[in-house]
């Protein structure tokens, strides 16, 4: 299972989500959101602090919104992941990994309705992952608003695809057993407020999945 905390925005709350997140079998990320529209956005100055005390062994995701490669380029150096959460193409997806052959791409897809889904197939060749939000007109993401999971049930999706959206400690095990997903990525879920994460809500989601994992 690949799991990401994502909207971390405190310092000090790093360490004890990484003790969190190592309680789960497989690969674990902390995500820095650099979306000026977002309440969880970090200036560049305290998203390089913030991505510096994360440990080695948690993979470290920027989340950005059509973002041109230049603009890109000094907050890249930061972290290990590029999560692309706005309207990006296939071909910027392309460019994107063009110019970051060492990162991890992550295509975010907020899903209006289940033809959205079909769009998928286009974008693999360039991403390493497909992250399924929900969609909201004037928020890239962390609404805690989940889509119609019943889209799901005939798509054909790329072998590594990350649900999100409305995911919290009381839902994550039916969404387990139900869709199956290669990752999850949770944000306002586990939180008290945007970007201040609730460490007992994080605990509580981490014990729900590792209740339904073989």
């Amino acid at each position: 299972m690949w799991l990401k905390f994502c909207g971390v925005t405190q310092p000090e709350q790093i360490q004890p989500l990484a003790e969190c997140l190592r309680t789960v079998p497989g690969r674990s990320a902390l995500g820095l959101i650099a979306v000026p529209r977002s309440p969880r956005c970090l200036p560049l100055p305290q998203f390089a602090n913030v991505a510096a005390q994360i440990p080695a062994d948690i993979e470290r995701v920027g989340v950005f919104m059509d973002q041109a490669v230049g603009v890109l380029t000094p907050w890249a150096e930061h972290v290990t992941a590029l999560q692309l959460h706005g309207a990006e193409t296939a071909a910027d997806c392309a460019a994107i990994r063009g110019a970051f052959p060492n990162h991890t791409i992550i295509k975010a897809f907020r899903l209006k309705c289940r033809a959205d889904l079909d769009s998928l197939a286009a974008y693999t060749p360039y991403v390493d992952a497909c992250l399924l939000d929900a969609f909201h007109p004037e928020q890239g993401g962390g609404m805690g608003q989940r889509f119609d999971w019943r889209w799901l049930s005939d798509a054909t999706l790329p072998p590594q695809w990350i649900l999100a959206g409305g995911l919290r400690p009381e839902n994550v095990s039916t969404a387990i057993r139900s869709l199956h997903p290669w990752g999850l990525d949770v944000s306002s879920g586990i939180e008290v407020a945007p970007g201040i994460k609730d460490l007992a809500k994080a605990r509580a989601f981490v014990n729900a999945i590792t209740a339904d994992l073989p």
